[in-house]
This record gives structure tokens, C-alpha cells and sequence, in this order.
């Protein structure tokens, strides 16, 4: 009867350590989650802050406007705006229950950079924008994060191990004759598990790079668009320079034209930098 009694407790307390094993590991995932999605929304809103410097240089709207459609693919990004030197809204837009609201929906730019922070359910950066050491703008992002209940279903998983396996561990303190089928039984469905998580992750992963690349295919639009801005700029300098012979109306176009290929130069150093 003693050892019964001994055995009982041994196995309510291998049950206990192995449910508080189980809910460790939930918390180290969760922070781990948070992390790496808060690294992804910087380095997104990177990504976009180093696309926009020739929109936000020539005050194009219409371009700005298009960098930031391009991210309506993804719809994790719940909004995202850009914004001037002085603060002033360029480009954006505001998505909730599935609608784009208007631009004037969104919050005021913080006037400095901040780092990406998590927080209720959401992540929020704001990058600066620059050109050769100057400050152009900023672009801010708010992205979701996944909501608690689909992160509880995700660990879930660890909970019913540690209280299948609780259950085991009480069950074998009593009765042996059935340790061989339980393990059995047990190792089938964590493996069972461990596929099933496998195929959601690859899926998760595929369609994580199919967003990536169809965003970053319509930026790749934005920056033909540039392009094609700054060479008509160029050819129509060119075309009223030959027009003219009055010499300060030359020497203006000529400063004109020469702006435009240093920016395009800029242009290019940035995207060889991308």
C-alpha cells in the first residue's frame, strides 16, 4: 500500500513538471513569434522607406500612392502612409473589415524613428526616409499580427501532449501491463502531429514568398514609373533647349536637366544598394 502511495505521487509529480515543461515552451515560442514578426514588419517598412526617396524627392503623389497600393497584396498590412519632411501626409491608405478607408484616416507620423513595437495585436514602425544623409520623410506601418486565438491553437498542440502525456504517466503508475501500448499510441499521434504541423508551415511559408513577390512586383512598376519621369523631364529639356537661344533660359534648362540625371543616378545607387 506504501509504495502504491509512492508511485502515485511520483506520477502526479512527473505530470505536473511535465505541464509546466509544456507552458515554458509556449512562452519561449510566443516571445520568439513576436520577435521575428516584429523583425519582419522593420525590415518591410525598410524596404519601403529605401523605394520611395524619388517619390517623396519629387513630391509625385500619384507614385508614392502606388508604392503603397503595392502592399495592399499583403493583407496583413493593415495601413501604411508616407509622409513629408514637415510632417504632412503624402500617400496612404487605412484598411479595416476588409475596405480601404481614406487617407485622412490615418494617425499623425511620429517625428522620429521608432523601433518596431508589438502591441495589441498589432505591430507599428515608423522608418525614416533619406537621401545622402538628408531626411526626406518617413513611412509609417501598422501591420497585424496573429491574433491570440490562432497562437492558442497553434501551441495547443504542446498543452494536450503535456496533459496526454500527464494522463499516461498516472495510467502507467497503476498499470504496467498497458506501457508498451500507451508509448505506442502516444509516439503514432506525436508523429502524426508533427507532419501536420510540418505541412502548415510550408504552406504558411509558400504563401508568405507568393505575397512577397507579387508586392514586390508592383514596386518594381513604381520604379519603372520614376524612371520613365525623370528621362521625359530630361527629352523635354532637351526639346525646349533647342527651341530657345535666350542664355538664361538655356542655362535654366540645362540646371533642369542636369538635376533630373542626378537624380536618376540617385535612383540607381539606391536600388544597386537594395
Amino acid at each position: 500500500m506504501g509504495r502504491r502511495a509512492v508511485s502515485t505521487a511520483g506520477a502526479v509529480i512527473m505530470a505536473i513538471a511535465l505541464v509546466l515543461a509544456g507552458l515554458a515552451v509556449a512562452a519561449y515560442n510566443e516571445t520568439a513569434f513576436k520577435d521575428q514578426a516584429t523583425r519582419e514588419a522593420q525590415v518591410q517598412a525598410d524596404i519601403l522607406a529605401a523605394s520611395v526617396t524619388a517619390a517623396l524627392a519629387f513630391d509625385d503623389e500619384s507614385a508614392a500612392q502606388e508604392y503603397l497600393n503595392a502592399l495592399r497584396a499583403n493583407p496583413g498590412v493593415e495601413a501604411a502612409g508616407l509622409y513629408g519632411a514637415t510632417g504632412a501626409l503624402l500617400a496612404g491608405y487605412r484598411r479595416t473589415e476588409g475596405q480601404v478607408l481614406p487617407v485622412r484616416q490615418l494617425p499623425p507620423a511620429p517625428p522620429v524613428r521608432t523601433r518596431a513595437a508589438y502591441a495589441e495585436g498589432h505591430i507599428i514602425v515608423v522608418a525614416p526616409v533619406t537621401q545622402e544623409g538628408v531626411r526626406l520623410g518617413s513611412v509609417y506601418l501598422r501591420t497585424a499580427a496573429e491574433p491570440l486565438a490562432g497562437r492558442a491553437l497553434r501551441y495547443a498542440a504542446i498543452g494536450l501532449l503535456g496533459v496526454m502525456a500527464s494522463l499516461v504517466v498516472a495510467v502507467l503508475s497503476r498499470f504496467n501491463a498497458g506501457q508498451r501500448r500507451a508509448n505506442r499510441a502516444l509516439g503514432e499521434a506525436n508523429e502524426a502531429l508533427r507532419q501536420q504541423i510540418e505541412q502548415r508551415e510550408k504552406a504558411e511559408e509558400a504563401l508568405r514568398q507568393s505575397q512577397k513577390m507579387e508586392a514586390m512586383g508592383q514596386l518594381t512598376g513604381g520604379v519603372a514609373h520614376d524612371f520613365n519621369n525623370l528621362l521625359m523631364v530630361a527629352s523635354s529639356g532637351l526639346d525646349l533647349l533647342d527651341r530657345t537661344l535666350d542664355p538664361a533660359r538655356r542655362e535654366v534648362l540645362k540646371a533642369a536637366i542636369r538635376q533630373s540625371l542626378d537624380r536618376g543616378a540617385g535612383l540607381t545607387r539606391q536600388l544597386l544598394a537594395f
